[in-house]
C-alpha cells in the first residue's frame, strides 16, 4: 500500500469539521458532506455540503444547506451521507438530537442519548440546493423505549433495494436498562420510504455494545458490516468484529472478532476480493490506520499504514467522567471513511485536530 495524495476538505480555526464523507461523481468532481460546530458534540452542529472539481485539490463550499429551511430549534445535526441515485438525483441521510433536555449527547449517569431523529433530504442540482427534511420512522423501536441514529453509509443492494445502518439508545427519561442494537432498515423504492427494520448484532445482557457498524458489498454479493465492540461495565474494548449476510441483509451470521484493535471503521472491498479497512486506534500511537485482508478476519497489521497521526491531540480538553460516553464526546478525530475509486485506488475520508483546528481531510492509496 502506497499513499498517492491528501488534502484538506475543510480547515476553519474558527469552526471545527467533523465525520465528513466524499461522494466522486464525473469528470473528478467530489462531493462532500460534513457537520460543522464548534465542536464534535455541540448543539450548534448544522450539515454543509462542499464541492470540488479537480479531485479534491480545491474545494468551494455550499454553506448550510438548512439557510432556505424551516427546520426544528434545538437540534443538533450530524453524521450526514450522500449516496447518488441516479445522475441528477441525490440521496441524503442525516441524524438530528433533541438538545433541549440534555446538551450533551450523551448524559454518562443514566447512560441516556439525546433523542435522534433519522432525517432524508433529496438533491437534484449536485448538492447546491436540498429539500425539506423528511423524517425516517422506525415502528418496532417505540419512542418510549429507543432513541437511534445512522451509523455507516447506505449501501445498495441493487438497482431498487437500499440498506440502511442504524444503532439504538436509551431515550432520555427511560428508567429501564440501555438496550443497544446494531440494526438496519430497507428502503425498496430507492430510498423514498425505509421498513423492515431488522437486528444485525445485539447483547441481550447489554453488557456487549456494537457500535459505529459500516459495511461494504463484497464481490460475491454478500455483505460485510464491522463494529466497535465495547465492554460497558468494564470499561474495555475489544477487538473489532464483524457479520456476514448472503441473502440481502434478510438473516446474519454471529458477531465474530478480527484482529483489528481499533474502534470505529470503515471495511472497503477491493477488486481482487480483499478487503481494506480504515479504522481509528485509541491506544499507542493514536491516529487512523489503513490495514487489509485476505479472509476476512485476519488483518496483515504489520504492513498496515499509518493515514493520520492524532499525536498529542487525541484528546482535546479533559473528559467529563473516565467513561467511554464523555470521552468518545472529547476525541480529536474520528469516523472514517472510505471508497474505492474507478482507477482501483481507494478514496478516504476523515477528520483529525491540527495546532487546535478541528478539520476534514482527505487521503488517495494505492496497491
Amino acid at each position: 500500500m502506497r499513499i498517492v495524495d491528501s488534502g484538506i476538505i475543510s480547515k476553519n480555526k474558527n469552526l471545527g469539521a467533523y465525520k465528513p464523507m466524499i461522494l466522486p461523481l464525473e469528470n473528478d468532481t467530489w462531493l462532500a458532506c460534513q457537520n460543522s460546530g464548534k465542536t464534535v458534540s455541540s448543539s450548534d452542529s448544522f450539515i454543509e455540503t462542499l464541492i470540488s472539481y479537480n479531485a479534491g485539490k480545491n474545494w468551494e463550499n455550499n454553506g448550510s444547506i438548512h439557510k432556505t429551511h424551516s427546520e426544528k430549534l434545538n437540534w443538533a445535526y450530524r453524521g450526514p451521507q450522500i449516496t447518488q441515485i441516479s445522475d441528477n438525483k441525490l440521496f441524503m441521510r442525516a441524524t438530528r438530537f433533541d438538545t433541549s433536555k440534555i446538551s450533551e449527547t450523551f448524559d454518562t449517569n443514566t447512560k441516556s442519548t439525546q433523542t435522534g431523529e433519522l432525517i432524508s433530504y433529496w438533491s437534484s442540482d449536485l448538492g447546491k440546493s436540498w429539500t425539506e427534511p423528511s423524517v425516517v420512522n422506525i415502528v418496532e423501536l417505540p419512542s418510549n423505549q429507543f432513541t437511534y441514529n445512522t451509523a455507516g453509509k447506505v449501501l445498495q443492494i441493487n438497482k431498487n433495494l437500499y440498506i440502511y445502518p442504524i444503532e439504538t439508545g436509551k431515550p432520555v427519561g427511560y428508567e429501564g436498562n440501555l438496550d443497544q442494537k446494531a440494526g438496519i432498515i430497507f428502503s425498496y423504492d430507492q430510498g423514498k420510504s425505509w421498513k423492515d427494520f431488522t437486528v444485525i448484532a445485539d447483547d441481550p445482557t447489554g453488557e456487549h455494545l456494537y457500535w459505529d457498524q459500516t459495511g461494504t458489498i463484497l464481490n460475491n454479493g454478500d455483505i460485510y458490516i464491522m463494529f466497535w465492540v465495547h465492554k460497558l461495565n468494564k470499561f474495555e474494548d475489544l477487538t473489532n468484529h464483524y457479520v456476514i449476510s448472503k441473502d440481502m441483509g434478510k438473516t446474519w451470521s454471529k458477531p465474530q472478532p478480527t484482529n483489528i484493535q481499533g474502534q470505529a471503521c470503515a471495511p472497503i472491498a477491493l477488486n481482487d476480493g480483499s478487503v481494506a479497512t480504515l479504522y481509528t486506534k485509541r491506544h499507542g500511537k493514536q491516529g487512523i490506520y489503513l490495514a487489509m485482508t485476505n479472509d476476512l478476519k485476519n488483518y496483515d497489521i504489520e504492513n498496515e499504514i499509518q493515514i493520520f497521526n492524532a499525536g498529542d491531540e487525541a484528546i482535546l480538553g479533559t473528559p467529563i467522567e473516565e467513561d467511554v460516553l464523555s470521552i468518545n464526546l472529547a476525541q480529536g478525530f474520528g469516523k472514517p471513511g472510505g471508497t474505492l475509486l474507478k482507477n482501483d485506488q481507494i478514496l478516504l475520508y476523515y477528520w483529525g485536530t491540527k495546532n487546535s483546528i478541528s478539520q476534514s481531510m482527505w487521503t488517495t492509496v494505492e496497491f
